[in-house]
């Protein structure tokens, strides 16, 4: 489920869209409510993008899944090859890691395996090894490996999948060489993050110390700048990509449109008001289109 927009509401404030958000709750003067809405819209319109990539479709009364990083589970039965070798396609991505998995010749019988080194994740989106302690064939003059029968094989696989999408858990000062974030979910060695902290992005790099699911991330260079955020106006930090973000941006903005009111104005002929259909010719339509053209990259693949 998807507890965390994708764009800050610093993040979508610098954006030049030119719209205006401290007035969305009409007559209520607290800013903080005006935020408060913001982040909503800001949430719903990240909520637009898993659906519109077919993770956020329902299944039931469960979402089964967001482009936010998650842990998922699935049941499915593969073919074993001469070499012991299985390989399966998710139904999400980008794969990130491969977590457990149960194989046996019966969906009741199911035995984990306990040693996962010999599992990779291909370009996010295929996991291949060998299961049960089974090698891959040597290449020696002599030595072939073991021979496994060919056959089904019932497996049940548990993956995390997604961009790391959190926010940081404490200010950091220039030229640290570490940050706390709030979810290590998704989190792993050699991945590069962005910080979305308007006039002071950055990109860094996980460095390869890192243990999975510490919340304490260390760098492999110190920051170019500090980030100082407040419980009101955090600063992000994703593994989420600038398209996919500028898409969640342009799905704010269409749902940010207010009817055009030139016809009521005292002066018809005045100029339209910033956020009067700015995005298509009669509505939003137009920053839709683009999100979508955007995120078509990132769409479901069965």
């Amino acid at each position: 489920m998807l507890i965390l927009p994708y764009v800050t509401n610093a993040s979508f404030k610098a954006y030049p869209t030119f719209l205006e958000v401290a007035n969305l709750r009409s007559g209520d003067p607290i800013l903080a409510d005006q935020d408060a809405e913001l982040y909503n819209i800001l949430l719903k319109a990240s909520a637009m993008a898993d659906r519109y990539v077919e993770l956020g479709v329902s299944s039931g009364n469960a979402a089964t899944g967001t482009l936010t990083a998650h842990s998922r589970t699935e049941n499915a039965r593969v073919r074993t090859r001469y070499d012991g070798r299985i390989s399966y396609h998710p139904d999400h991505s980008p794969v990130t890691a491969m977590t457990a998995l149960s194989t046996g010749y019966s969906p009741n019988s199911l035995n984990p395996v306990t040693d996962l080194s010999n599992f990779w994740v291909e370009d996010g989106k295929q996991i291949v090894g060998y299961p049960g302690g089974v090698t891959s064939p040597g290449f020696g003059a002599l030595q072939f490996g073991s021979v496994v029968a060919a056959g089904d094989l019932y497996a049940q696989w548990t993956y995390t999948s997604g961009f790391s999408n959190t926010l940081l858990a404490a200010d950091v000062a220039q030229g640290a060489t570490s940050v706390t974030v709030q979810d290590a979910t998704g989190l792993a060695a050699g991945q590069v993050l962005r910080i979305w902290d308007p006039g002071h992005e950055e990109a860094v790099t996980i460095a390869g110390t890192y243990t999975t699911g510490s919340t304490t991330v260390p760098l492999t260079g110190g920051l170019k700048n500090a980030h100082t955020g407040t419980a009101t106006v955090p600063v992000g930090i994703s593994a989420v990509p600038a398209d996919l973000h500028l898409a969640v941006i342009f799905y704010a903005a269409a749902l940010l449109q207010r009817p055009d009111s030139e016809s009521e104005d005292v002066f018809p002929s005045a100029r339209v008001k910033s956020n009067a259909r700015v995005g298509g010719s009669t509505d939003g339509s137009g920053f839709v289109t683009e999100a979508e053209r955007l995120l078509e990259p990132y769409r479901r693949v069965r």
